[in-house]
């Protein structure tokens, strides 16, 4: 649903009656956590220019459990300039906090939670949808993956599915060797590899 304010000023105030805190911020903005429980994402940086039709959001994917697409919309009167959105939220991430992931992930649940995200990734690409930027924009807290900041996926002339598990693999793998230089952490192939290198690094943790 689009929503309409007449001013940024005006969205800023709404934004403030309805979150309780901010949870992060990245290039465009800032997230805050919701008192209704969903994201509430605030672009601070420009203001963003977007024909708001070609936006991918929930109402068209209803059926999609692990992705953060926009509910509403926040944009100026004419829609040509937009403020922010709000969207699924997930707590207590430990992929993006790295510095925990090692000592808090269970490596059968991140293989088994990944292989259920690829039905929503099926789902999506079927309809030639690409990931754009997914890349730092993947949580996961044991119990399921959440993809967020999806406000600029696009569709391509073809099915996205090999790229796009390509972007998720890249996207669980790029913390870890952020956090531990390691290079294991590159390139991997699968959800397995990825869990073994995770075992091999925490057994190595333990002698030092």
């Amino acid at each position: 649903m689009i929503k309409e304010f007449e001013t940024y000023k005006d969205f800023l105030k709404f934004i403030k009656s309805k979150v309780y805190r901010k949870v992060g911020f990245g290039s465009e903005g800032s997230c805050y956590w919701g008192k209704d429980g969903l994201a509430y994402k605030v672009i601070e940086s420009f203001l963003y220019k977007k024909n708001v039709n070609e936006i991918i959001t929930s109402d068209k994917y209803k059926d999609l459990n692990y992705f953060a697409l926009p509910i509403d919309i926040y944009t100026n009167p004419d829609h040509s300039i937009i403020y922010g959105y709000n969207s699924n939220f997930l707590h207590d991430d430990i992929l993006q906090h790295s510095e925990d992931f090692f000592e808090e992930v269970d490596l059968d649940k991140l293989v088994k939670c990944y292989y259920m995200l690829l039905s929503d990734i099926r789902t999506i690409s079927n309809d030639n949808i690409f990931l754009f930027e997914l890349i730092n924009n993947l949580l996961f807290n044991n119990i399921k993956f959440m993809l967020i900041d999806t406000l600029d996926y696009y569709k391509e002339d073809y099915n996205t599915y090999d790229d796009n598990v390509n972007m998720i693999l890249r996207a669980i793998e790029l913390p870890l060797y952020v956090e531990t230089n390691d290079q294991a952490f590159n390139d991997e192939k699968s959800i397995e590899e990825i869990a073994e290198n995770v075992k091999k690094h925490v057994k190595k943790r333990k002698y030092y």
